[in-house]
């Protein structure tokens, strides 16, 4: 036998979600999870093509890795 199923609205899941999270995380921890689906600010394809000069994968890997081991050269 199937059991009705009962349809909550999007406030109702979004509060019972936020209830749970502050219930087994904390509240600080829950504003933590939330901050990270905040929208960031600016247009993030044009200050990647603007610090990286349109470089391949292969080149960004080698500017990374080449940063990296001048941090820790001293």
């Amino acid at each position: 036998m199937s059991h009705p199923v009962t349809v909550k609205t999007l406030h109702e899941v979004s509060s019972e979600a936020r209830h749970i999270l502050y219930e087994r995380l904390g509240v600080a921890n829950t504003v933590r999870f939330f901050n990270q689906f905040e929208a960031g600010e600016g247009n993030y394809t044009a200050e990647r093509d603007a610090t990286c000069n349109r470089a391949s994968v292969d080149e960004i890997s080698e500017m990374i890795q080449k940063s990296e081991s001048s941090r820790h050269v001293g």
